[in-house]
Protein backbone atom coordinates (compact mmCIF):
# COMPACT_ATOMS: atom_id res chain seq x y z
CA UNK A 1 0.00 0.00 0.00
CA UNK A 2 1.16 3.57 -0.79
CA UNK A 3 1.53 6.93 1.68
CA UNK A 4 -1.72 8.10 0.30
CA UNK A 5 -3.58 9.28 3.36
CA UNK A 6 -6.65 10.13 1.05
CA UNK A 7 -8.08 8.22 -1.62
CA UNK A 8 -11.03 9.68 -4.04
CA UNK A 9 -13.24 6.35 -5.83
CA UNK A 10 -16.16 8.12 -7.84
CA UNK A 11 -18.06 9.14 -5.03
CA UNK A 12 -16.57 7.65 -2.39
CA UNK A 13 -13.48 9.33 -0.23
CA UNK A 14 -11.50 6.89 2.11
CA UNK A 15 -9.03 8.32 5.00
CA UNK A 16 -6.22 6.09 5.85
CA UNK A 17 -5.32 7.11 9.12
CA UNK A 18 -2.01 5.49 10.89
CA UNK A 19 -0.89 7.56 13.67
CA UNK A 20 -3.34 10.35 14.63
CA UNK A 21 -5.94 12.92 12.44
CA UNK A 22 -6.85 16.13 12.63
CA UNK A 23 -7.19 17.52 16.35
CA UNK A 24 -7.90 21.02 16.13
CA UNK A 25 -9.74 23.27 13.06
CA UNK A 26 -6.34 24.65 12.50
CA UNK A 27 -5.08 21.10 11.59
CA UNK A 28 -8.08 20.41 9.19
CA UNK A 29 -7.52 23.35 7.71
CA UNK A 30 -4.60 23.22 6.44
CA UNK A 31 -4.81 19.67 5.82
CA UNK A 32 -3.96 18.08 2.02
CA UNK A 33 -7.87 16.62 2.79
CA UNK A 34 -9.33 20.06 2.95
CA UNK A 35 -7.51 21.56 -0.16
CA UNK A 36 -8.39 18.30 -2.08
CA UNK A 37 -11.96 18.90 -1.01
CA UNK A 38 -12.23 22.48 -1.52
CA UNK A 39 -10.30 21.93 -4.94
CA UNK A 40 -12.90 19.37 -5.93
CA UNK A 41 -16.18 21.39 -5.04
CA UNK A 42 -14.79 24.35 -6.66
CA UNK A 43 -14.35 21.86 -9.91
CA UNK A 44 -17.93 21.10 -9.93
CA UNK A 45 -18.83 24.57 -9.35
CA UNK A 46 -17.12 25.33 -12.83
CA UNK A 47 -18.45 22.32 -14.32
CA UNK A 48 -21.92 23.50 -13.91
CA UNK A 49 -21.03 27.48 -14.18
CA UNK A 50 -22.53 27.81 -10.74
CA UNK A 51 -23.44 31.50 -10.01
CA UNK A 52 -21.63 30.74 -6.34
CA UNK A 53 -18.32 30.81 -7.83
CA UNK A 54 -19.46 35.29 -8.83
CA UNK A 55 -17.71 36.79 -5.46
CA UNK A 56 -14.18 35.02 -6.62
CA UNK A 57 -14.24 35.40 -10.53
CA UNK A 58 -13.03 39.42 -10.73
CA UNK A 59 -9.30 39.96 -11.93
CA UNK A 60 -7.13 40.58 -9.71
CA UNK A 61 -3.30 39.48 -10.23
CA UNK A 62 -2.90 39.00 -7.00
CA UNK A 63 -3.71 34.98 -7.03
CA UNK A 64 -6.28 32.23 -8.91
CA UNK A 65 -9.67 32.35 -7.95
CA UNK A 66 -9.11 28.94 -6.43
CA UNK A 67 -6.22 29.99 -3.67
CA UNK A 68 -8.22 32.90 -2.29
CA UNK A 69 -11.03 31.03 -1.78
CA UNK A 70 -8.38 28.07 0.49
CA UNK A 71 -6.88 31.63 2.19
CA UNK A 72 -10.55 33.12 2.97
CA UNK A 73 -12.11 29.76 4.36
CA UNK A 74 -8.92 29.36 6.58
CA UNK A 75 -9.17 33.42 7.85
CA UNK A 76 -13.02 33.53 8.21
CA UNK A 77 -12.18 29.74 10.75
CA UNK A 78 -11.25 32.54 13.17
CA UNK A 79 -12.38 36.14 12.78
CA UNK A 80 -15.77 37.82 10.83
CA UNK A 81 -15.69 38.58 7.34
CA UNK A 82 -15.33 42.30 8.22
CA UNK A 83 -12.13 42.11 9.85
CA UNK A 84 -11.05 39.13 6.95
CA UNK A 85 -12.19 41.80 4.75
CA UNK A 86 -9.79 44.39 5.83
CA UNK A 87 -6.75 41.96 6.32
CA UNK A 88 -7.28 40.53 2.31
CA UNK A 89 -6.95 43.25 0.06
CA UNK A 90 -9.18 41.41 -2.27
CA UNK A 91 -11.98 40.43 -0.10
CA UNK A 92 -13.67 44.03 0.13
CA UNK A 93 -16.47 43.76 -1.73
CA UNK A 94 -17.52 40.10 0.21
CA UNK A 95 -19.41 42.33 3.17
CA UNK A 96 -21.76 43.53 0.93
CA UNK A 97 -25.09 41.67 1.38
CA UNK A 98 -26.18 39.97 -1.87
CA UNK A 99 -22.03 38.58 -2.19
CA UNK A 100 -22.19 37.99 1.82
CA UNK A 101 -25.26 35.32 0.84
CA UNK A 102 -23.90 33.88 -2.17
CA UNK A 103 -20.42 33.27 0.37
CA UNK A 104 -22.60 31.88 2.97
CA UNK A 105 -24.40 29.86 0.14
CA UNK A 106 -21.09 28.53 -0.90
CA UNK A 107 -19.67 27.39 2.55
CA UNK A 108 -22.92 25.86 2.85
CA UNK A 109 -22.78 23.94 -0.50
CA UNK A 110 -18.94 23.13 0.63
CA UNK A 111 -20.50 21.54 3.68
CA UNK A 112 -23.34 19.56 1.82
CA UNK A 113 -21.07 18.19 -0.96
CA UNK A 114 -18.64 16.73 1.84
CA UNK A 115 -21.85 15.27 3.16
CA UNK A 116 -22.77 13.66 -0.03
CA UNK A 117 -19.88 11.53 -0.81
CA UNK A 118 -19.45 8.16 0.90
CA UNK A 119 -16.69 8.75 3.79
CA UNK A 120 -14.50 5.86 5.23
CA UNK A 121 -12.13 6.28 7.63
CA UNK A 122 -10.18 3.44 7.83
CA UNK A 123 -7.53 3.06 10.93
CA UNK A 124 -4.35 1.29 10.57
CA UNK A 125 -3.04 -0.49 13.02
CA UNK A 126 0.26 -2.02 13.98
CA UNK A 127 1.10 -4.41 16.53
CA UNK A 128 1.80 -3.15 20.15
CA UNK A 129 -0.28 -2.07 22.97
CA UNK A 130 -0.63 1.46 21.80
CA UNK A 131 -2.72 -0.05 18.35
CA UNK A 132 -5.91 0.74 17.37
CA UNK A 133 -7.34 -2.84 17.68
CA UNK A 134 -6.49 -2.91 21.20
CA UNK A 135 -8.92 -1.00 22.66
CA UNK A 136 -11.58 -0.38 19.63
CA UNK A 137 -13.84 2.13 21.44
CA UNK A 138 -11.05 4.41 22.48
CA UNK A 139 -9.92 4.28 18.66
CA UNK A 140 -12.99 5.61 17.84
CA UNK A 141 -13.54 8.05 19.74
CA UNK A 142 -10.25 9.65 19.49
CA UNK A 143 -10.44 9.39 15.93
CA UNK A 144 -14.26 9.10 14.19
CA UNK A 145 -16.30 10.96 16.32
CA UNK A 146 -13.18 13.68 17.15
CA UNK A 147 -13.11 14.29 13.18
CA UNK A 148 -16.97 14.41 12.80
CA UNK A 149 -17.03 17.04 15.52
CA UNK A 150 -13.94 19.04 14.24
CA UNK A 151 -16.05 19.41 10.53
CA UNK A 152 -18.88 20.93 12.13
CA UNK A 153 -17.11 23.46 14.52
CA UNK A 154 -15.39 24.80 11.25
CA UNK A 155 -18.45 24.69 9.33
CA UNK A 156 -20.36 26.71 11.93
CA UNK A 157 -17.27 28.49 13.13
CA UNK A 158 -17.13 30.10 9.33
CA UNK A 159 -20.80 30.02 8.80
CA UNK A 160 -21.14 32.50 11.88
CA UNK A 161 -18.18 34.81 10.73
CA UNK A 162 -19.90 34.89 7.51
CA UNK A 163 -23.82 35.69 8.70
CA UNK A 164 -22.58 37.51 12.14
CA UNK A 165 -25.32 35.63 13.33
CA UNK A 166 -25.30 32.18 16.01
CA UNK A 167 -27.71 29.52 14.17
CA UNK A 168 -30.92 29.01 15.92
CA UNK A 169 -31.12 25.32 14.25
CA UNK A 170 -27.96 22.90 15.16
CA UNK A 171 -27.78 20.29 12.32
CA UNK A 172 -26.08 17.08 14.48
CA UNK A 173 -25.85 14.88 11.26
CA UNK A 174 -22.66 12.78 10.64
CA UNK A 175 -20.14 15.26 9.46
CA UNK A 176 -17.34 13.00 9.85
CA UNK A 177 -16.96 9.45 8.21
CA UNK A 178 -19.85 7.42 7.47
CA UNK A 179 -18.18 4.35 8.45
CA UNK A 180 -14.89 3.63 9.99
CA UNK A 181 -13.13 0.42 11.04
CA UNK A 182 -9.31 -0.92 12.21
CA UNK A 183 -7.37 -2.38 9.61
CA UNK A 184 -4.93 -4.91 11.80
CA UNK A 185 -2.21 -6.92 9.12
CA UNK A 186 -2.33 -10.54 9.41
CA UNK A 187 0.20 -13.03 8.23
CA UNK A 188 -2.38 -15.64 6.01
CA UNK A 189 -1.57 -18.50 4.52
CA UNK A 190 -3.40 -18.63 1.08
CA UNK A 191 -3.91 -21.62 -1.12
CA UNK A 192 -2.86 -22.58 -3.90
CA UNK A 193 -2.92 -19.65 -6.90
CA UNK A 194 -3.86 -17.36 -4.35
CA UNK A 195 -0.82 -17.77 -2.30
CA UNK A 196 2.28 -16.37 -4.22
Amino acid sequence: MDDKTHVFEGRKSILHVRDRICTSSRDLLQSEIFVEILRRYWEKLNRHESPLRKPFLFPDPGGEPFDRIVELLRVLSGIPLEQAASMLPWAGHLTRAENRWTLHEFVESLYNYWRSLDRFMILHSEPGPSSFDQRPYRSFNATAENLSHIIRAVYRDICENITDDHPRVYRQVAAGCNVALIAVPLKVELPGEYGA
